[in-house]
């Protein structure tokens, strides 16, 4: 027995049972900015005498094509990966280190660690894993949890949680150039990650439960501008398959305050929040050499703007929807001013 809907021109992605032959599974996939049926998919599910299996798929495969159900040769959208575990894995043994740590010995491997203090990259080749990262109480000087921005190289930080233990205006998360991260989960700092510089492979993480203050009158308009991702410029970014949220500026704030902005590629992420998700800020520097592709987005705190950036860096940028209804986003352009 064959049940479903008649989804007309879009994909039909089978699976089926090669070993048992005696089911088949038909996943309908969103495609082109549609959504099919609850969260983005929906599914047909037939069983058949185990003997007579392989035709039944056969005779399913064109019925599917005579009730133009199928398009034949055209990809099929597969709906970002992003995981729904992250941060430090349940059960880790951990020893605590108290105070700063500074790392000036390349090669360095840091894991299995609770520390009390801020975390600062001096070398080349580290790594971190399986930790929790708390900082200390920063007075009235800007820190970041974890520091890397000097002439390190390769840095890595997995299955990792940064969570301050004092929460304050002048704490950030992970700030820097150069390094690689896997499974994150930031949480209580004004921005969870700021990159200016080159070599970022940010994913797999979840970004959430920003801080944000007014007054704060460190800022022009008297409020801090907390976002989930702020890259201020650099070559070779990527920030990917991560769930971004509870930020109040943006999910991702990218500029060129820092150096030009060139291969940044913002895909296959869910994202939420901000007053537009994602804002692009040129600076007047020219065009940044921008992707974003494949995203979800949910509600933003300005209505229907989950893309704001100017038309000169706007490119192909395709399958980025709305969570609620699979529709297509719209990418808004910012109003000149004088």
């Amino acid at each position: 027995m064959i049940s479903g809907n008649r989804i007309n021109g879009r994909i039909v992605t089978f699976t089926a049972d090669h070993q048992e032959y005696d089911s088949a599974t038909c996943l309908l996939k969103r495609v082109n900015g549609a959504m099919l049926g609850e969260n983005g998919s929906s599914s047909m599910l037939w069983s058949t005498r185990p003997k007579r299996s392989l035709r039944a798929i056969g005779l399913a495969f064109a019925a599917l094509l005579a009730a133009g159900g199928l398009n034949v040769g055209m990809p099929a959208e597969v709906e970002a990966a992003v995981p729904t575990t992250f941060g430090l894995p349940a059960g880790t043994p951990l020893r605590v280190h108290n105070g700063d740590l500074t790392i000036r010995t390349p090669g360095t491997v840091i894991e299995n660690l609770d520390i009390h203090g801020f975390v600062r990259i001096e070398a080349s080749n580290v790594t971190i894993r399986r930790s929790i990262i708390r900082g200390r109480n920063p007075g009235q000087i800007n820190e970041s949890l974890v520091a890397a921005y000097g002439d390190h190289r390769n840095f890595r930080i997995e299955d990792t949680t940064l969570r301050p233990s004092t929460l304050s205006p002048y704490v950030d998360g992970i700030k820097g150039r150069n390094f690689y991260a896997r499974r994150l989960d930031i949480s209580g700092v004004v921005d969870s990650v700021v990159i200016f510089g080159d070599n970022v492979d940010f994913g797999y993480s979840w970004l959430h439960d920003n801080l944000h203050y007014s007054p704060w009158p460190k800022q022009w308009d008297n409020q801090t501008h907390d976002d989930n991702v702020q890259i201020e410029g650099g070559s070779n970014i990527s920030v990917h398959n991560s769930r971004l949220e509870g930020a109040y500026n943006a999910a991702a704030m990218i500029t060129q305050n820092y150096a030009r902005g060139v291969n940044i590629q913002i895909n296959d992420n869910i994202l939420s929040g901000g007053q537009c998700t994602i804002n692009v800020d040129e600076k007047g520097k020219g065009a940044i050499g921008l992707t974003i592709k494949n995203n979800r987005f949910g509600t933003s705190g300005i209505r229907d703007c989950a893309i704001l950036a100017p038309k000169t860096s706007v490119g192909d940028w395709p399958r980025n929807v709305w969570l609620s209804t699979g529709a297509l986003v719209r990418v808004r352009n910012p109003r000149k001013t004088k």
